[in-house]
Order: structure tokens, then C-alpha cells, then sequence
């Protein structure tokens, strides 16, 4: 976005959600050299649940002034959060809400540049 011709901001967000759920372990019975899926009974359940959700969100922002004719300013700041958990959860507005209780971290940058003549 522009605000004057030496004043713009630019914003990228970019969010990734993953839920893996692998339901109930199956056990076949071979028949000679083939299992046939029609014959699968349910497998003893070891509780050894490996179902999980990731949820990453990273923001990029950069805003960019011209305070002298061809001397920049740049203020960059970047976030990424995280939050992970050990359940599979496919409602993904409350994953979002959950960036906030994640891991996450802040960088702010400054650039300073000067024409000189």
C-alpha cells in the first residue's frame, strides 16, 4: 500500500495448518500370500497414538520511506508462531486461536541508507 510517493508498506502472511488423524490400527490375517481388506478385525490398541495438528503462521512487514531523493529508511518486522499438540483436530478456527499459546518469535529491523552527492 502506498501512502505518498516516499511512504509504502508492504504485509505478507502465510499460514500452514496440518492434522493427521490415523484412526484405528487394523490387523489382517494373511491367506497364503494375500490380506484381504474385506477380513480385517481390529488390532490390540497399544494406546501408542501417533495423531497430531501443526499449526505455523509467519508475517512479514516491511515499510519503506524515501526522506531524502534516493536516501531509505526500511522498518522490517517478522513473526512466526507455532503451535503444535498430539491430537488430530480438524476444526481449524480454534488451531488459529492457538498460534497465540505457541511458541513464537519477533524481529524487528532497521535500514538506514544515505545518497550522498
Amino acid at each position: 500500500f502506498t501512502f505518498t510517493t516516499t511512504l509504502s508498506i508492504q504485509a505478507y502472511a502465510q499460514v500452514f495448518l496440518a492434522s493427521v488423524d490415523y484412526g484405528q490400527k487394523m490387523l489382517g490375517i494373511p491367506d497364503g500370500s494375500r490380506i484381504h481388506t474385506d477380513r480385517l478385525e481390529p488390532a490390540l490398541d497399544l494406546s501408542d497414538d501417533y495423531d497430531f495438528s501443526d499449526t505455523a503462521l509467519n508475517i512479514s512487514t516491511v515499510l519503506r520511506w524515501e526522506y531524502l531523493p534516493g536516501s531509505l529508511l526500511y522498518l522490517v518486522y517478522t513473526g512466526s508462531f507455532s503451535f503444535d499438540q498430539d491430537v488430530a483436530d480438524f476444526r481449524f478456527g480454534p488451531l488459529l486461536a492457538d498460534l497465540l499459546e505457541g511458541e513464537s518469535s519477533h524481529v524487528l529491523m532497521m535500514k538506514l541508507s544515505y545518497l550522498w552527492d
